[in-house]
């Protein structure tokens, strides 16, 4: 290789490498609810990190209500007694369901924003249970709410396919993965110039 070519191969490498590095594997998890007092099936899939019992960093892949498959953004909330939906806090979701607190809906509503057609929502306040699943639109409405016994019909468990997701590295990260960048082209090229 040239001497010429080396700063450009070593550009590339380093360039490549920063876009691998900032690629993180999620599990993947399956989620199901059936609901007791009406014929209405609830599935999808999130990706997360688990916890213990719980999976944290929630982010929902795919929604089925009731055989329709929702489209669009799928935003994830937390419900919070007396302050409504909050995005401060991340969903909860367990594994036996007893602190489900979640809402997987098709807008915004930590800000307000209550224009949607699609939602499921599971949550636990002092023992006790709700769950709300509903669908307007495409001749086939649904709206239907559960107050399950220990959320005996909730169903989560780890896909065997881990779902890839790209991170966004928070500014410290970019300033360092460019300052390394810079290091290494100059100490290049001082080490070519000598």
């Amino acid at each position: 290789m040239s001497s010429a070519n080396r700063p450009r191969f070593l550009f590339a490498a380093v360039f490549i490498t920063a876009i691998l590095a900032n690629s993180v594997f999620a599990d993947a998890f399956d989620f199901s609810y059936n609901f007791a007092n009406q014929p209405v099936t609830v599935t999808g899939t999130l990706t997360g990190t688990q916890n213990g019992n719980f999976v944290t960093d929630v982010n929902v892949t795919s929604l089925i209500i009731n055989g329709y498959s929702v489209s669009g953004t799928i935003y994830t909330s937390q419900y919070a007694q007396g302050l409504g939906w909050i995005n401060s806090g991340q969903p909860i979701v367990s594994f036996d369901g007893s602190f489900n607190n979640f809402g997987f809906i098709t807008s915004d509503v930590t800000i307000g924003d209550y224009n949607n057609n699609d939602g499921f929502y599971m949550i636990t306040f002092n023992g006790v249970h709700e769950a709300d699943a509903y669908h307007f639109g495409g001749g086939s409405n649904v709206l239907v709410t559960d107050a399950p016994s220990l959320n005996a019909n909730w169903s989560l468990t780890k896909s065997s396919l881990p779902q890839s997701t790209s991170s966004v590295p928070d500014s410290g990260a970019t300033l360092a993965m460019v300052g390394g960048l810079f290091l290494t082209l100059a100490a290049f090229r001082r080490r070519i110039a000598a």
